[in-house]
């Protein structure tokens, strides 16, 4: 999943011209947030806006400029190991952690806990 900054980016090399109401509306995301994009990228020589004619038009100057994409990889994290006393109760009670399988996260929604 890539962020809007990410999208903003790519639909400028697409493009060249970006509406930025039209942005947000396409990408789900707030006006504001494009505008504070679009006014970074500005400040780098990135972009400029279009005067006249529709407004909140900005056009790429100079592609250079312009953030690198990076995609970034999702790391899942190890499975968690249950250990000392908690060890000691499941084999008490004949469990044993092969029959258990833990969320990577300590934290979790109630929509997710396992059944």
């Amino acid at each position: 999943m890539k962020t809007a900054k990410q999208q903003l980016v790519e639909a400028l090399q697409r493009d060249e011209v970006v509406i930025a109401t039209r942005f947000a509306t396409t990408a789900k995301v707030s006006r504001q947030l494009v505008h504070r994009e679009l006014v970074r990228l500005e400040k780098a020589g990135a972009v400029a806006r279009l005067s006249g004619g529709l407004r909140g038009q900005w056009v790429l100057l100079n592609a250079a400029a312009l953030p690198v994409v990076v995609e970034r990889t999702v790391v899942e994290a190890p499975p968690r190991q249950v250990g000392g006393a908690v060890a000691e109760l499941l084999a008490f009670f004949g469990i044993s952690l092969a029959h258990i399988q833990l969320p990577a996260r300590r934290h979790f929604r109630s929509s997710q806990v396992p059944a």
